[in-house]
Order: structure tokens, then sequence, then C-alpha cells
């Protein structure tokens, strides 16, 4: 158990010892290091599927 801790928190720390941050520079994402852009695209994924609620209410459907 204590070699996987240990082990564990070592690759951790090279994990985090590779990644290169991000800061906020007003409403633009930079990196750190070489001070390029980095853009941050989304997408408002709403399933309507076959979950979703009919268009019609409960009391029209009688």
């Amino acid at each position: 158990m204590e070699l996987y801790f240990v082990s564990t928190l070592y690759f951790s720390a090279l994990v985090v010892a590779q990644v290169d941050p991000i800061r906020i520079k007003g409403t633009k994402f930079v990196y750190k290091t070489n001070k390029t852009h980095f853009h941050v695209k989304s997408v408002a994924y709403q399933d309507q599927g076959h979950f979703a609620l009919p268009s019609t209410s409960m009391i029209d459907s009688f």
C-alpha cells in the first residue's frame, strides 16, 4: 500500500511539472510559458431522446 501511495505521488508530480498552466488575461485564455492563446469551444447539448417530455401537457392528453 505504501509503494502504491509513493508511486502515485511521484507520477502525479511528474504530470504537474509537464502541464503548461493557462492564465486568464481579460476575456482570453493564454498559455503561461509561450503566451499563445488557448481557445475554448463549447456545445450546449440537451438530450431530446427517449426520456424527453411530450410537447402537450398531461391535461391535454386525456
